[in-house]
């Protein structure tokens, strides 16, 4: 396969016409394999677009090409395992989201197209035979400069991992609480946008059966990548609850309990129209923290002058 056909097909410059049918898949249809740092929930973004691009072309996936992708949930020792079960899919391409990847991937083939989103030093990695004429089945995407440049790319490089790998480290803290929960009430929401996926599939399925998660975010899509607006699902055991208009589900019994009781308790301390609270009444003497300046709870009174 050229490498500019390979291009294309990425890109997305293909305007009509089938998928070409390349030697080493399926004579049916073209099996594209991508490896992800990340987990699903957090990384969807990371080749979304191309996803939607195909799309938009006319290309369905499971009809018109096949896509397997597999997830390292940031651990990143278990690429190579999961790029060897790729490779032996026998696709037509290969897409790399991290170095790793492609190291692995290159390591397995040297004629499946791979595509790398970072490549880092590809002649020195062995990657590509010089820059001019790169050669093999690599492409991707790689930057450099003079030295003081590269120098300041390596130390952003650094400060970034750095502050991934803390954020990796408080998304595995808190996945690990979740997992442990019997109860999950997430409520995470920003007006206007979707929300934010916080609980991933892996942790449900890490959940004790019986526990419970309610997504009150379920109209913007929800915190739980399971989770559906308006349905109550069970995934592996563990219920996962999707809830909209939560304040119209209170029981109109129940709401009409409480109003009575409030008019019940307010009734005695009204005299035409007007509040005339009976402080010898002990309802009101014993509901009342303060009135007119003054402390009326008996209880409260003596804490605070003891803690003087």
């Amino acid at each position: 396969m050229r490498r500019r056909d390979f291009i294309g097909l990425l890109g997305g410059a293909v305007a009509s016409g089938p998928l070409p049918a390349f030697a080493q898949g399926s004579l049916t249809r073209p099996l594209i394999v991508i490896s992800v740092g990340g987990s699903k929930a957090r990384t969807d973004w990371y080749f979304g677009g191309f996803l939607q691009g195909m799309r938009e072309l006319g290309y369905a996936e499971g009809v018109d090409y096949g896509l397997e992708v597999r997830y390292a949930e940031g651990r990143f020792a278990s690429i190579p395992a999961q790029m060897d079960e790729l490779v032996r899919l026998k696709p037509d391409i290969i897409v790399s989201g991290t170095m790793a990847a492609a190291l692995a991937a290159k390591k397995l083939t040297n004629t499946v197209p791979i595509v790398s989103v970072t490549l880092v030093d590809p002649i020195g990695f062995g990657m590509a035979a010089s820059q001019a004429r790169p050669g093999g089945n690599v492409t991707g995407f790689w930057a450099e400069g003079d030295e003081a440049l590269i120098g300041k790319q390596l130390d952003l490089l650094k400060a970034m991992n750095e502050i991934h790998s803390e954020q990796l480290a408080r998304e595995a803290m808190l996945d690990a609480r979740i997992a442990a929960a019997d109860a999950v009430i997430s409520t995470a929401a920003v007006p206007g946008r979707p929300a934010p996926k916080i609980i991933s599939r892996a942790v449900v399925e890490r959940m004790r059966p019986g526990s419970v998660v309610v997504d009150l975010a379920a109209e913007q899509g929800g915190n739980c990548e399971l989770t559906r607006a308006g349905e109550v699902l069970e995934h592996q055991g563990v219920k996962i609850i999707g809830p909209v208009l939560l304040a119209a589900e209170l029981a109109y019994n129940a709401s009409e309990m409480y109003a009575r009781n409030l008019y019940n308790f307010l009734r005695p301390a009204i005299t035409k129209g007007e509040l005339a609270i009976d402080w010898s009444d002990e309802v009101f003497a014993q509901s009342c923290l303060t009135h007119g300046g003054q402390i009326k709870h008996e209880a409260t009174a003596k804490a605070l002058e003891s803690a003087k």
